[in-house]
This record gives C-alpha cells, structure tokens and sequence, in this order.
C-alpha cells in the first residue's frame, strides 16, 4: 500500500507524481497551496485554489511560474545559499580547548547501523502504526501527540546505557565524506553536520520572507508576498475559476538569453 496523503490536526499533504498540494488551519475553509510540476509542462508552479461546488471549475490563482530549464540552472546556487542561510560554521578546535577531554560525540550514522537504531526505526513504525488513522486506501491521519510518545520510547535505562556506548571522542585527523550528530559539552548540546574538515551548526529558525528573500531578492519576495496575500482575500469569495480567471496572471521567472554580439 502506497499512502499519497498525510494530516495532523493543524496540517496535511498530498503527493502526487505531477503535484504537491498542501493547507494549513490558518489559510481560509478549502483554500489550499498547490506546486504543480507536471512533466508536459516547461515551467513549475505554485498556485493557491479552493475547493468549490465544480471539481472541474475551481477557483485557482497562480502566484509564480518558473521555467523549469531556469531552476535547472540555478539550482546549485540556491542549494548553496538556503544551506549557508540556516547552517553556520563551528571551530571544533575551539571546542576541544575550553572544553579539553569533556566533549562527547554520537553519530547518526554509527546509530542507524547499531541494533540500537534498527530498534528504534521498528518501534517509531508501530508507533505511527498505532497512533495513525487510517481514513481511505491512501489517506493517514497522524495523531496530535505522537512527538511526546516518540519522546518517552527511550527513557528506559537498558535503552540509554546502548545509546551511551556508542558516545566517542570527536574525531580528529584528516576526515573524508560527511556525517551528522550531536556534541555534548558540559553545558550545551550542539546538533551539528560535517562536511570532510567543515563541522556546521543551524543557525536560524524558519522565516518565509527571509526564506524568499534567499532564493530571490528583496524585490520579488515583497511582489511574491503581496499578491499571495492578495490572492487569499479573493479566493475566500469565490466559487468557480470564472471568480478568479481575470487575477490568474503569475509572476513569470525564465532564463535571460544573452543576445550575440
């Protein structure tokens, strides 16, 4: 069974292979977000539209098209940008000096191979077995509290003596490849990644304007903002894309072709 849809009491999902829709408690009654990247199409957008009274006729506003041969060419900068927005650099060296020999290191890597961690990814599966509602064949509403249940599977003693043996000293030397994990120090816990040498730490919490203003710039997220914003006070009204045809005109974003000089 492949399930293509996911909620919790504040938000769902759907997954399709030519769509991501998406809503959330704050958006207006059956106002939902929409990425369309259907394979017959040049260009990717995000839309917003509503359920109505017609499957087939409802309203719609696109907010922002961008031809996907543009995102092809620009994907590699924005990569590195969303992760040097969220993700700062921490001098190991540094910790290993004020802290000396208290610093202790688990890698994520070194727990998914142990016994430990294919325990754990079995009892989070019967976990989300157990507190999910299945609604449809392909429909799962997870449960409001599953966080907190996930949060006491470990507080037994036989479970944190196995996660405490897999504690190291950080590693030192020339390193190769990447990995993530968790330093402890006496008085903080750094949820750290590496990169070869380069360890990183997140930086900065979720902001979507910040967020667009990274992928864009200051411009573009102000128009990308506004006629969102615009587009939610329309379609909480409308009823069939007739009421929205004439507002359906997306911001368009391609790739220049240098002219030959």
């Amino acid at each position: 069974m492949i399930y293509n849809h996911f909620s919790t009491e504040d938000f769902w999902t759907q997954i399709k292979s030519h769509l991501v829709s998406f809503g959330f408690k704050a958006l207006p009654d059956g106002v939902h977000f929409t990425i369309g990247f259907d394979p017959r199409s040049s260009y990717i957008n995000l839309h917003l539209s509503k359920n109505g009274p017609d499957p087939n006729n409802k309203p719609k506003i696109t907010i922002v098209k961008i031809e996907k041969e543009f995102l092809d060419s620009i994907a590699e900068s924005i990569s590195k940008r969303l992760f040097f927005k969220y993700w700062k650099p921490i001098d190991v060296q540094e910790l290993k000096r004020k802290y000396r020999n208290n610093l202790s290191y688990i890698s994520y890597s070194k727990v998914q191979d142990s016994a430990l961690g294919k325990k754990m990814e079995y009892d989070i599966k019967e976990l989300f077995r157990r507190s999910s509602e299945i609604r449809k064949k392909t429909r799962v509403k997870i449960s409001p509290i599953i966080g907190d249940e996930i949060g006491k599977l470990y507080e037994n003693k036989r479970d944190l003596f196995s996660l405490s043996k897999l504690l190291t000293k950080l590693p030192k030397g020339r390193l190769s490849g990447s990995d993530s994990g968790t330093i402890f120090t006496p008085d903080k816990v750094l949820n750290v990644i590496r990169y070869e040498n380069q360890w990183f730490i997140k930086d900065a919490t979720f902001d979507l304007m910040e967020l667009l203003v990274t992928l864009t710039n200051n411009d573009l997220a102000r128009r990308i903002v506004w006629k969102t914003k615009k587009a939610l006070v329309i379609l909480k009204r409308a009823q069939y894309y007739s009421d929205t045809k004439a507002f359906d005109k997306p911001i368009q974003l391609v790739k220049r072709v240098r002219p030959n000089l």
